[in-house]
């Protein structure tokens, strides 16, 4: 009934994420996700479509920020977020594609149900400190499309030999 179309895992093997397509249409799209593990990335991601999720068993921590333009009001890895509990308990959340997110800490494996509209072109991607090329050291906090934070975060240039 329900077929598996993507499933992440890190370097080392170990499963992270695994996603069924319930319905697929060019409107809407509804997943079953389960989530393994925390993200590695501490660094807050958004998704090129809005979303509802509802966690239905386990639980997690997920830090989030609504808008990278409104602050929020707990500073720990980046000074616009703050963190919010996910469980069953909580209901459906609506996050647009201005809200950057990260599962911080999952206890067990976590099953969510997830509506999400369609896949916008514009560009998603990390909210993160970027690398300031001429000091070689990170600076201001500020978005990065994931081709370029993926670069960042192995040292990588696009014209570099080795991203070729």
């Amino acid at each position: 009934m329900f077929k598996l179309v993507k499933e992440i895992r890190r370097q080392d093997g170990t499963l992270h994420f695994k996603r069924w397509r319930i319905i697929e249409t060019r409107w809407f799209n509804l997943y079953i996700h389960r989530i393994y593990q925390a993200d590695r990335d501490y660094s807050m991601h958004n998704h090129p479509w809005w979303f509802i999720s509802m966690v239905l068993w386990g639980k997690y921590i997920e830090k989030y920020m609504k808008d990278r333009n409104q602050p929020c009001v707990f500073a720990r890895l980046s000074p616009k977020s703050k963190f919010r509990t996910r469980s069953a308990w909580y209901g459906p959340i609506f996050s647009s594609i201005q809200t950057f997110h990260t599962i911080y800490s999952v206890d067990k494996p976590v099953t969510t149900l997830v509506l999400t509209g369609p896949y916008r072109k514009q560009s998603w991607g990390y909210w993160c400190k970027i690398r300031d090329r001429q000091r070689w050291d990170f600076g201001e906090w500020g978005f990065l499309n994931h081709t370029a934070f993926r670069l960042q975060k192995h040292g990588l240039d696009q014209k570099d030999p080795q991203y070729e």
